[in-house]
């Protein structure tokens, strides 16, 4: 291999720069793995970055993956010298190892952090010869968040680590004007899409706990179970005993504090979304009104047995 000379610049007093640095931070489709973005404004490139990476909700950090490894070469370029871990031969000079752009726990600044905690310190650098450097834009390395048993947006956030690592230094040895965004992680949270959003009496559907089974597209039809019934010699059906068990469950089932409420699949024989009762003797949800609908469609047979209960409870057709 090459022998390689590595030299650290890390510039002690600034000098002005009218360069400027910006880093983003941005989700790889909707995986819990980020991109660590850079990009520099003019053609004085970053020599070196050192960066401080946090999760905040309970999470951690599961891995760093850098773009590439070693020296820049003319089919691949970036930031792949990793001076915190890196493995030189001190006999020969030839690197062993490049290592990982993690540093380790027990260095200056990086105490109590690492992989499997919420916090890294990444240091990585470039190392070229002839015209192969780094490009102006692109990707350092990729995050991997694990949610850690959290089911709240984990936010990832990055800084520089200015006090031993020298933040972003460039080439001519300053240190520029640097901004980061930050990013927020919503895979920890279970992303549930409101099946009801958008109907003309979607505050009924809050108001009865947002039961997901007005949904099913004849459910406002006496179909509480979301079943087809019957046989293919006889024919199907929606609307069958399996749906009046569920009504006679909930039957005028008073909400609190007067009752109970509506408890699992109960408020699935809600059928006219209506509300009945009054403030002295209680509401309740399920009482005539969705009885009369049950009974109007009770097993009317589908075609070609008979008309059928057309599945129109919902704009398009959607059923989860």
């Amino acid at each position: 291999m090459k022998k390689l000379v590595l030299v650290l610049a890390i510039a002690l007093i600034a000098a002005p720069s009218f360069g400027a640095v910006t880093m983003t931070l941005t989700q790889v489709g909707d995986s819990n793995v980020y991109n660590v973005n850079y990009a520099t404004s003019d053609a004085n490139l970053p020599r070196a970055f050192a960066l401080t990476v946090s999760v905040a909700g309970g999470g951690k950090i599961s891995a760093v993956t850098p773009t590439m490894t070693g020296q820049c070469t003319e089919g691949t370029r970036g930031y792949g010298i990793f001076p915190g871990t890196i493995d030189i031969n001190g006999v020969t000079g030839f690197v062993n190892s490049y290592g990982s752009p993690v540093a380790p726990s027990g260095d200056p600044g990086a105490a109590g952090t690492g992989l499997g905690t919420s916090t890294v310190v990444l240091e990585m650098g470039s190392l070229y010869v002839d015209n192969n450097t780094p490009a102006a834009s692109g990707i350092l390395c990729t995050v991997t968040i694990d949610c850690n048993g959290a089911t709240v947006n984990q936010t990832l956030s990055a800084a520089l680590e200015s006090t031993y690592r020298g933040g972003v230094v460039m080439e001519d040895g300053d240190q520029p004007a640097v901004t980061i965004a930050d990013a927020t992680y919503t895979g920890c949270v279970p992303v549930v899409t409101e099946c009801y959003a958008g109907m003309a009496d979607y505050a009924q559907w809050v108001d009865a706990g947002k039961p997901n089974c007005w949904c099913y597209v004849r459910q406002c039809k006496g179909d509480a179970d979301g079943l087809k019934q019957g046989d293919a010699k006889t024919g199907y059906y929606y609307v069958g005993t399996g749906d009046l068990t569920i009504l006679t469950g909930a039957w005028k089932v008073l909400n609190p504090p007067f009752g109970p409420g509506l408890a699992g699949t109960q408020g699935c024989a809600d059928f006219d979304h209506l509300k009945q009762g009054d403030a002295k003797t209680g509401y309740y949800r399920v009482g005539t009104g969705d009885l009369t609908i049950l009974t109007t469609n009770w097993k009317v047979l589908e075609p070609t047995f008979g008309p059928g209960v057309a599945p129109t409870c919902l704009p398009g057709n959607r059923q989860p």
